[in-house]
């Protein structure tokens, strides 16, 4: 026999705990339960199985209804965890016909098994698996209601290779990060020094590091392995000679949550320091005038970003939606970095922008830009650097052909990275006869395509200037780029 609390709505076996808190209407069936949502006003049927005797003098009700939704809902196995209050244990009970919650108000808790169950909080609407690791993490009291709903798994991915003077600085400033639940992707990529065995101490200290050695297959193999391994909901990099700031990654996460934001990302600053490591010089990257944080879509994040309005094409500094690596189609390919490619964030950041639907960039500098002798554009010039120059074409190419409204941007970045180049091989004495015919061919193009410069509004004043001293002279370039550069140490 079902009695009906009017005032509470609760459906209530006698003896038993009923598994719902009904709606206006109640149907006097032991294995049917009909309820009517109490402003949609349609009614739903749910089909229990036989509910094992537990609990049976407590009379509670475990479940409430959903009061505002109107949402459909599907069928799902649930657990409903009981106090035993004689004995204070935790029984569960699994009804394998149980209705998932409905969308709006996200009541219930639904399970395929006591071990692997898959919840639903009120307080964050999400649903979450707590089976390995998990996207989410659920802190229940005795009485089964969910308290604290923690932030979702992020995979933070440091490649390392032969920066052991550098690596505890970077490692140190990832564990000391405010947001907690992360797992930290190591990738000793074939380090020769003492790399690999500073990762594999913090390690044993640590649990949220993973290590993995492997032979060296550049920057871009290390993070694809990482990016292969993770099992966070969300990205992020950091180089091993860089660091970053204690609330770095919970700022990405919560502009990431207010803006419904695919990629978010961080201000960065230059770090100078002196032999001892020591910082003598931190300065903060150009962002925008009054800064103010910026919520961007496709086109708008494209153009900043090409423009370096406050961000650029470099993976660190951001958060990414894991999916956004993972082929969405059967068209589409998994997005990883370019394996042999020097400057490969510019054949990679792009595509990710281009599936993602929001950006939202934080005007704080939170990520710590090292500036070192090893940099690639330290080193002496190769003619791997050419992938610059590469890459950027393809990457112009493609924004051509998908916003020709960028078409004056993207001819700025091919002159930018011929500029770029061409200011790497100039400090070069003697040039052997290849780099001749390229150092060559990169100034033909520049002088060329001198309007994609002179005409083009988006010119930096540094690019129209060096463009003329260059029309002018070679030499005088030379001369110009050298103490351009001293001026900025």
């Amino acid at each position: 026999m079902k009695t009906v609390d009017k005032m509470s709505k609760k459906c209530v076996k006698n003896g038993e705990n009923s598994l719902q808190i009904c709606g206006k209407t109640m149907q006097n069936s032991s294995t049917k339960c009909g309820k009517y949502h109490d402003q949609c006003g349609k009614p739903v049927d749910n089909p229990i199985s036989s509910v094992d005797k537990v609990n049976r003098n407590s009379g509670k009700t475990r479940e409430k209804s959903p009061k505002s939704c109107g949402e459909k809902v599907d069928k799902s196995p649930i657990v409903v965890e009981n106090s035993d209050t004689s004995s204070g244990k935790i029984v569960q009970n699994i009804h394998k016909t149980m209705k998932n919650p409905h969308p709006s108000c996200r009541k219930y808790l639904t399970c395929s098994s006591v071990s692997d169950v898959q919840e639903s909080h009120p307080s964050c609407g999400k649903c979450v698996k707590s089976e390995g690791l998990s996207s989410q993490k659920c802190v229940k009291t005795p009485n089964n209601s969910p308290q604290k709903c923690e932030s979702p798994l992020i995979s933070v991915i440091i490649p390392v290779y032969n920066v052991e003077q550098s690596l505890a600085r970077c490692f140190d400033s990832v564990l000391a990060q405010t947001y907690q639940n992360l797992e930290i992707l190591v990738i000793d990529d074939g380090s020769t020094d003492n790399s690999g065995g500073i990762c594999d101490l913090y390690a044993q200290q640590h649990p949220q590091f993973k290590v993995v050695h492997q032979s060296n297959q550049g920057l871009s193999g290390a993070r694809n392995t990482g990016i292969d391994l993770a099992l966070g909901k969300y990205l992020t990099f950091v180089d091993s000679d860089d660091a970053i700031k204690p609330q770095m990654i919970m700022d990405l996460y919560h502009q990431s949550q207010a803006c419904g934001c695919e990629i978010s990302i961080c201000g960065f600053s230059e770090v100078f320091t002196d032999k001892n490591g020591q910082i003598i010089k931190e300065r903060p990257f150009k962002a925008f005038q009054d800064g103010s944080n910026q919520v961007f879509d496709v086109v708008s994040g494209l153009q900043s970003m090409l423009l370096e309005y406050g961000f650029t094409v470099s993976a660190w500094g951001k958060l990414f939606l894991r999916e956004l690596f993972v082929s969405d189609s059967s068209k589409d390919l998994p997005i990883r970095f370019p394996v042999g490619a020097l400057y490969e964030d510019v054949g990679t950041t792009y595509k990710l922008v281009l599936r993602s639907h929001k950006i939202s960039f934080l005007s704080l500098p939170e990520y710590q830009y090292y500036q070192n002798h090893t940099s690639i554009t330290k080193q002496a010039f190769t003619k791997s650097k050419l992938s610059l120059i590469t890459l950027t074409d393809q990457m112009c190419d493609d924004l051509d052909s998908l916003y020709p409204q960028l078409i004056f941007i993207t001819k700025e970045r091919r002159m930018r990275a011929r500029f770029s180049i061409l200011r790497q091989i100039l400090p070069i004495s003697h040039l052997d006869a290849p780099t001749q015919q390229i150092e060559q061919e990169i100034i033909h193009y520049l002088k060329a395509h001198r309007q994609d410069i002179l005409d083009n509004p988006y010119a930096t004043k540094r690019d129209r200037i060096a463009l003329r001293i260059l029309l002018v002279s070679k030499g005088l370039f030379r001369l110009s780029w050298k103490f351009y550069s001293w001026l900025r140490k």
